[in-house]
């Protein structure tokens, strides 16, 4: 299965892990005889531990670029919320497969990453252009578009 993409279990299969686990099998034996690898059997076989992970990555790492230079740092965020802080959409079932989509830390203050909002990623690039060319832009385009929309009427 190529990387990067979701990988889809069926029942069967979650069903044949779990019984051969149960008979005291390996993970290495699993995967061999089912043809998954063995962390996508971990997250089968123990998913609050994985979950737990991904929550601790998530709440407590901020992968930037400061200064040119892309970087990981210790970050304080807040709880992962539902929801994007700033226009409210839900995020629950809308991606891919029916996943949740991700929402993503846009931190304000380089010097205090922890500073920052949950954002989905319509919003996160709107605040990622307001940060970087400020209101005017904004501004501008408005006018713009009224400016267009006289010129049809």
């Amino acid at each position: 299965m190529p990387s990067g993409h979701p990988t889809i279990i069926s029942q069967e299969t979650r069903d044949e892990i779990l019984r051969l686990r149960g008979i005291g099998k390996t993970y290495v034996q699993i995967s061999k005889r089912v043809g998954v690898n063995r962390p996508i059997i971990g997250r089968i076989l123990r998913p609050n531990l994985y979950q737990a992970r991904v929550d601790r990555k998530r709440n407590t790492r901020l992968h930037t670029t400061i200064n040119g230079v892309s970087k990981r740092y210790p970050v304080r965020k807040r709880p992962y919320p539902s929801k994007c802080e700033l226009c409210d959409r839900d995020t629950a079932g809308l991606g891919v497969g029916g996943k949740d989509l991700k929402l993503y830390w846009h931190h304000w203050d380089e010097n205090d990453l922890d500073k920052g909002i949950w954002v989905c990623r319509r919003c996160h690039y709107i605040v990622g252009f307001i940060d970087y060319k400020g209101l005017e832009s904004i501004e501008k385009y408005l006018k713009m578009k009224e400016n267009h929309h006289e010129v049809e009427n």
